[in-house]
């Protein structure tokens, strides 16, 4: 018994002189880390990754005649998303196109006026420079003839181009209503005698006929519309050389007047009251084609951006005021994120923090603080921690790095060491 206690003693002493360092040291090692805990405050508080999104408006009031984009495709700068009913355009042209009539006859008979004139009267310098004036004037016509011309061809060929996608699209569903016809009339066939009777036969094999009969009228109408709009294209690449050889006319015509008027700084400049009404009258009808170039323009409601489409607010057959929304495009990605700060902190406090986003996948990404906002606000509901239970705090913006991903609408949770 007296052995016993005495190899306890000296094994509590080994133990001791053996460990002691090792459970000081995990002591001290415990105070340490309590004390800098203690120090250490963490600001954590709930954000949302912002959400860049931007309403598609047109710029004039009409009918929508199709939207080319379904909801959630991406768009790029430049590319079509919508097209208005050019039946307003078309209506215009034709009275543009009779006024340029008007107007040419108008020149014409200037020109014979002239002409008249300068049998009757010696050729001097003045009848020189209205000779060229008219020339000037002429070619001018003509060049807005060929304008008028381009603008009638190329919304043809948007109509033809419509034509041949609206085929394209009902090819597809005729040939898979098709493909079930031809099934069902095989499996009827391949049924033993008395199961499908001779008339269900027949019915089916006359459906599936009536399909390929309206697959073939089709594709004989889309062959058509394909046609047309190579020929369109033609003529239009001949009238752009047309418009070419007529502004190098244009030009010619300027550059001799502007020789005889060199020649003769002395003389008054031609003031013939016949051909200043019809340079006014080209300059009116120049203005007019040129803002019929900008309406036909606005007849197509362009990206001006990249994005997602976020929503489609308007369908074909709707009328759509000026400036009504027709589509609502979204940035797929986003650096921009709001927080809202319980505490009431100094701004010029929050500079000085480092701030990082917790993205819910064991991954912090650090980010910059922006600015704060000016007063204390009403969460997003989705941001509330108990339903029904309003939260509020002051909103913080803050970007974080590209490499990021961040997906607009996003809720993340922020933290600061203070």
């Amino acid at each position: 018994m007296v052995v016993s206690q005495r190899n306890i003693v000296t094994a509590s002493r080994i133990f001791f002189r053996r460990y002691f360092p090792v459970v000081a040291w995990l002591l001290v090692a415990a105070w340490a880390q309590e004390q800098w805990s203690n120090k250490q405050k963490v600001l954590r508080f709930t954000g949302q990754v912002m959400s860049e999104s931007w309403e598609a408006s047109g710029v004039t009031s009409g009918m929508l005649k199709k939207v080319n984009v379904e909801l959630f495709a991406p768009v790029e700068p430049g590319q079509v998303l919508a097209v208005f009913d050019d039946a307003q355009f078309i209506a215009e042209l034709e009275v543009a196109r009779k006024e340029l009539t008007r107007l040419k006859s108008q020149v014409k008979a200037v020109e014979a006026a002239l002409m008249e004139d300068s049998l009757d009267s010696k050729l001097d310098w003045d009848s020189d420079l209205r000779r060229f004036q008219v020339d000037v004037q002429r070619f001018r016509v003509d060049i807005l003839d060929l304008n008028l011309q381009e603008k009638e061809l190329v919304s043809e060929l948007r109509r033809e181009q419509d034509v041949v996608l609206s085929c394209s699209s009902r090819l597809q569903i005729l040939e898979d209503r098709e493909a079930l016809a031809e099934s069902n009339l095989s499996r009827l066939e391949s049924l033993a005698d008395g199961i499908a009777s001779v008339s269900e036969i027949e019915e089916a094999r006359l459906k599936w006929l009536d399909l390929i009969n309206e697959k073939m009228v089709v594709v004989q109408e889309q062959s058509l519309a394909m046609g047309q709009v190579d020929t369109l294209k033609a003529t239009l690449n001949s009238l752009q050389e047309s418009s070419n050889d007529n502004q190098n006319q244009l030009d010619l015509a300027q550059e001799r007047m502007a020789i005889l008027l060199r020649n003769e700084p002395e003389s008054n400049f031609s003031n013939d009251p016949r051909i200043l009404t019809v340079v006014d009258a080209v300059n009116v009808q120049s203005a007019r084609i040129d803002s019929l170039a900008v309406q036909y323009q606005s007849l197509q409601l362009k990206a001006e951006s990249a994005g997602i489409v976020r929503s489609i607010l308007a369908h074909p057959g709707q009328s759509i005021l000026a400036g009504e929304p027709v589509l609502v495009l979204a940035k797929s990605k986003s650096s921009k994120i709001l927080g809202w700060i319980p505490e009431s902190l100094p701004e010029s406090t929050l500079r000085e923090f480092d701030f990082k986003v917790d993205l819910f996948a064991m991954k912090e990404v650090p980010i910059e603080y922006v600015k704060a906002g000016p007063a204390f606000e009403e969460l997003p509901q989705i941001l509330w921690g108990a339903p029904g239970v309003p939260e509020y705090g002051r909103p913080v913006l803050f970007k974080a790095p590209l490499e990021a991903s961040l997906t607009p609408g996003q809720k993340v949770e922020i933290s600061a060491i203070l």
